[in-house]
This record gives structure tokens, sequence and C-alpha cells, in this order.
């Protein structure tokens, strides 16, 4: 009975442990739009593996009239 209760206490301390711990991030920004664009196209992806998570987020103006 008193290593169940020991391993339980592990098992929780474990959990608690794992979820508190934050992965590592990568995030990159490319801005290509005009100063005056108020709508720029826009192209964002994300991806998470589990041990590593990384976002994309490219920004430009589609053309010289969207000013």
């Amino acid at each position: 009975m008193e290593r169940r209760r020991i391993g339980l206490a592990f098992a929780v301390g474990a959990l608690l442990v794992a979820g508190t711990v934050t992965r590592p991030h990568a995030n990159f920004v490319l801005q290509l739009e005009e100063l005056g664009d108020r709508a720029p196209a826009r192209m964002q992806a994300a991806i998470d593996m589990g041990v590593v998570a990384i976002s994309v987020l490219v920004t430009w103006t589609r053309g010289h009239g969207s000013y």
C-alpha cells in the first residue's frame, strides 16, 4: 500500500511538472507591405512538432494602386 501511494505521488508530481514546462517556440515575422497600405496581403503558417513550435507571418503589398 505504501509503494502505491509513493508511486501515485510521483505520477502526480511528474504531471504537474510536465504541465508547467513551456516548450521552445520560434516566431518569424517578415513585413514587406508599404507604409500606407491598410489591407496588405497576408500568409500565416504554424508548425507544431510536439517538442518545438514554429510560426511564420509574411505580409506584402499586392500591387501599385492599393494606397
